[in-house]
């Protein structure tokens, strides 16, 4: 559910994983 939330934000095909790892949860 995580990665849902994240991709709203920005979607992880244009953010490499390593940006949205390194973002903390909200």
């Amino acid at each position: 559910m995580e990665e849902n939330n994240l991709d709203r934000k920005f979607p992880s095909k244009q953010v490499p994983v390593q940006t949205i790892n390194c973002i903390p949860p909200q």
